[in-house]
């Protein structure tokens, strides 16, 4: 087997010219070495760079058929390069891997932030729109012509220009997605390159708003969110406290225009909160890998924090056995706090009776009697409810001896925590 020096298509060994692009064979058998060097080569060849100095607004809407053919065009490089990357990504030997993705990589990354720092150019460029939206003022002026109208013209005229502009982006996405995150977060080159990257599509989102916003236009739901959904896979490999360092203004933006525009309050507060929670749940598989390296370089201070777990894991238990009693005797002592509030309330009732009684003027006597006869029957009820206290006051105590006993147990998980943290940072 050997492979085209131009293209890298594999060749029967008695093949004169390659099927593919017709080149000439000149050479010997090519080795696993060469073809990787070929193939790499190749991948170099494609740019999926649209200039926006040479692609304006005028020359696209000159011709749409045009720009959709180039449009068309940028795809199918973007998926021949996606399967040339996966070719050389998947075949590289253990020897040469480290300078397959080296190759790769880089190329992706570099081209991935030329690709939409040209986009941001064009969307930020508004030379022949402007001509378009000053007709278009004159027209509305004229009464030809209501405001609705105008702005749905131009958005019509003005979409061949912004479709191009954001492929870019797209193909950017769809070839970030074949690169590996974990290769990135453990490279700090690839970090910085995809940190650059993701800066560049932020300023791509940026002057995308701010163009849709300066002619009173709002980008979709679905758009907003189909977007969010590539910025997630370019920021693939970069660690949380890289992100927090990126200009983010544009996507605040374009919530704003929403809240503002389209009563969108709703949907600001969700995408933040989902925003938000996935951020710190990848805060926190970061740590996790952190934690496992340090771990695994620090063998005997990974026996002590396993111990000390071991130690946590006990008192918790201890809590929740403990919290059990508690709340088995909460349960114990409701009937008897019901009792006493129903005696103190009988007491109570009976006490106002008297009162009653005492202001009699006619059968002052009878009622005499029957407040002594009250009386005795208070006396009874106190007694009783003294006995209830008793009962509650032995709850009350045993309740209360659990939760200091839960408070102490759970500061001394806290400082066994700290301990660890102390291992953790030694």
């Amino acid at each position: 087997m050997k492979y085209c020096a131009k293209c890298g298509n594999s060749m029967e060994d008695d093949m004169l010219f390659c099927q593919r692009c017709g080149t000439k064979f000149e050479g010997i058998v090519s080795t696993a070495e060469n073809e990787l060097d070929v193939k790499i080569k190749r991948m170099k060849k494609y740019n999926l760079i649209i200039e926006s100095s040479s692609i304006t607004w005028q020359y696209v809407n000159e011709d749409a058929e045009r720009a959709g053919k180039i449009i068309a065009k940028q795809n199918q490089m973007c998926h021949e390069l996606q399967e040339l990357i996966e070719d050389i990504l998947k075949n590289a030997d253990d020897e040469r891997r480290d300078l397959a993705e080296r190759e790769v990589y880089s190329f992706i990354l570099k081209m991935g932030e030329k690709m939409c720092l040209e986009a941001a150019n064009m969307f930020a460029d508004c030379s022949g729109y402007k001509e378009l939206f000053d007709q278009g003022c004159n027209l509305v002026r004229a009464n030809r012509l209501t405001i609705e109208q105008c702005l749905a013209k131009m958005q019509n005229v003005d979409l061949v220009y912004k479709m191009l502009a954001g492929v870019q982006g797209v193909n950017v996405f769809e070839l970030k997605e074949k690169l590996d995150e974990e290769v990135i977060y453990n490279n700090s080159e690839y970090r910085a390159l995809t940190k650059n990257l993701a800066q560049a599509f932020n300023d791509m989102v940026a002057k995308e708003i701010k163009r849709h916003t300066d002619v009173f236009l709002s980008p979709s739901i679905d758009h907003i969110n189909m977007t969010w959904t590539m910025y997630l896979t370019i920021l693939e490999g970069l660690p949380q406290s890289i992100v927090a360092t990126l200009d983010e203004s544009g996507w605040m933006a374009i919530l704003n225009d929403q809240e503002k525009n389209h009563n969108g309050w709703q949907f600001k507060r969700d995408f933040l909160s989902r925003r938000d929670q996935q951020r710190d749940a990848k805060r926190r598989e970061e740590q996790e890998i952190e934690d496992k390296k340090y771990w695994e370089s620090h063998p005997e201070e990974f026996a002590e924090l396993q111990e000390k777990q071991d130690n946590i894991v006990g008192i918790r238990e201890k809590i929740q056995e403990i919290t059990k009693q508690k709340d088995s005797a909460e349960m114990e002592m409701r009937p008897f706090d019901d009792k006493a509030k129903n005696i103190q309330r009988e007491m109570d009732e009976k006490q106002t009776h008297i009162g009653k009684l005492e202001k009699k003027i006619f059968g002052k006597k009878k009622a005499e009697e029957e407040i002594e006869e009250i009386r005795s029957q208070i006396e009874k009820l106190e007694n009783e409810l003294q006995e209830v206290n008793e009962k509650l006051e032995d709850y009350q105590k045993s309740i209360a001896d659990k939760k200091t006993e839960i408070k102490a147990l759970e500061r001394e998980i806290r400082n066994i925590e700290q301990e660890i943290e102390k291992l953790r940072n030694k």
